[in-house]
């Protein structure tokens, strides 16, 4: 049976990380087509649905450790990057760039005109750090993908507003908006190495030579990169990395 609503395909996905083994699961996201290539177009909303649970789910540090032995043991790098847990900077001071007009306003007030607003509104409220303003905003039928795209790549984009993107049915499904997250080197390592899972070859290798991102974010990019070459057994994968990485 093929599961076409997003919301349902995300909750099958969450079942059967938390369940499943990690040999098991290891096994179950590569038939869904993670795979050490990128994703092919008919695999993509499984594997969107992986990624927002691994963004959003509770899993446990151990669940984490387990996956990431059984990657490391089948040589999946990419995977082992994802697993690993490093410590994340404080981002708890933040530069308020909302108007004044709207700072002026209640919470209430924001959450509601943000339903609504027209698309010259939404552009000032896409600076809102308040996350239910953004979610309300974020379910508007007015907003666009290039004030999505703004949105993406605040700096700092905070934690609860990442988990609102994650969470909105509708942009979370938008490749640009999972590259965006993937490249803004001030969301958490585990949300943006999730989203290099779903990133096209040349985006991976943008990302892999990108001095302004961390070193595991640009390792995570160029495994994904050259195990996706390997895969597609491509003669001397080790030439190819000394000339694509030099």
């Amino acid at each position: 049976m093929t599961i076409s609503d997003p919301e349902i395909r995300l909750t099958v996905a969450g079942q059967a990380l938390r369940e499943l083994p990690a040999e098991d699961c290891l096994d179950w996201l590569e038939t869904q087509g993670l795979s050490s290539a990128t994703p092919p177009q008919d695999a993509r909303p499984a594997i969107i649905a992986i990624v927002r649970n691994l963004c959003r789910q509770p899993l446990s540090r151990a669940w984490w450790q387990s996956l990431g032995e059984a990657a490391d043991a089948r040589s999946r790098r990419d995977l082992v990057a994802l697993c690993t847990e490093v410590e994340e900077s404080d981002q708890t001071r933040l530069r308020q760039t909302l108007d004044r007009e709207l700072q002026e306003k209640t919470v209430g007030y924001r959450i509601s005109h943000a339903r609504t607003a027209n698309p010259s509104q939404l552009d000032r409220l896409i600076h809102d750090q308040e996350p239910r303003v953004i979610r309300s905003l974020l379910g508007n039928s007015k907003l666009t993908l290039q004030q999505v795209l703004r949105l993406v790549t605040r700096r700092p984009l905070i934690r609860p507003v990442v988990d609102e993107l994650i969470d909105a049915p509708k942009w979370s499904q938008i490749y640009e908006v999972h590259r965006g997250l993937a490249r803004n080197d001030t969301v958490s390592h585990r949300v943006r190495l999730a989203h290099l899972l779903l990133l096209a070859p040349n985006d991976l290798h943008r990302l892999a030579r990108d001095p302004m991102q961390s070193e595991l974010a640009r390792r995570a990019a160029r495994y994904r990169f050259i195990e996706g070459i390997e895969s597609r057994e491509y003669p001397t994968p080790r030439l190819l990395e000394e000339r694509v990485f030099d």
